[in-house]
């Protein structure tokens, strides 16, 4: 995993990526971070009737355009989003050229930005899986679930799940298909390591990161190309203070 710091970055090398974690619930709670939302947000974040789930998208959104006005140069509250065909947002083509990618598990939200064409992200919780196998079966191509299944360690055994399940998601998501695409179609592998090339149908390459928190949570980052640079920073309410 690369090194976690406190603060921001303003700009991108060529095959670079930067990496954001922020806790929602955290952020919420502090005055000094405002609402910039766009006419849209703001409908969806009104139709939410659950407290907790309303805050956690406004601090989300909010924390995604205020991140990328500073690599952009825009007011946070103009920026322009548009979604492909298969949900995946992006930055209307008018704005300087950034890919980004989000994703969340509970109140913890990661930000993938990046200098390449794609990017994919995602992030989840270590935690007991019931239906471990039987996902696996769904997702997983026949070598991995023939990884899977030769650890014979429950604990390891979930922990190479999420591995993969990150890693799969992160390559689908830079893909720009997500589950529209069969899973088993891309190949991860669950091996520990920082950087693992994947394959869709033994064809198209990307190249997938992963590592896991402090607090436990497993993080992934595809990009189609391999990536020269790769940092790490936590955000905190205090990197908002002169946004109050």
């Amino acid at each position: 995993m690369p090194r976690t710091g406190e603060g921001m970055a303003t700009s991108l090398a060529m095959a670079e990526a930067h990496l954001y974690f922020a806790d929602l619930d955290e952020c919420a709670r502090q005055p000094t971070v405002q609402c910039v939302l766009g006419e849209s947000e703001r409908r969806r974040s009104q139709a939410m009737t659950e407290p907790l789930q309303r805050a956690r998208f406004i601090t989300a959104r909010t924390l995604l355009r205020e991140q990328l006005a500073r690599y952009t140069s825009c007011a946070a509250e103009i920026l322009h989003f548009e979604i492909l065909p298969h949900g995946k947002p992006q930055l209307s083509p008018a704005l300087p050229r950034l890919s980004f990618n989000v994703s969340h598990a509970g109140p913890v939200w990661l930000l993938g930005v990046s200098s390449e064409e794609t990017l994919g992200v995602d992030i989840e919780r270590k935690r007991p899986l019931s239906n471990m196998l039987r996902l696996a079966q769904r997702v997983f191509s026949d070598a991995e679930q023939a990884e899977l299944i030769a650890i014979k360690d429950h604990a390891e055994q979930e922990q190479a799940f999420l591995r993969g399940w990150t890693r799969k998601e992160a390559a689908l998501k830079a893909l720009g298909t997500g589950f529209s695409l069969p899973a088993r179609r891309v190949h991860v592998g669950l091996a520990e390591g920082g950087c693992f090339r994947c394959s869709l149908d033994s064809t198209e390459t990307l190249y997938v990161y992963s590592g896991i928190t402090e607090e436990s949570f497993f993080w992934s980052v595809a990009a189609p190309s391999p990536l020269k640079s790769l940092k790490a920073f936590r955000l905190t309410c205090h990197d908002y203070d002169s946004h109050a």
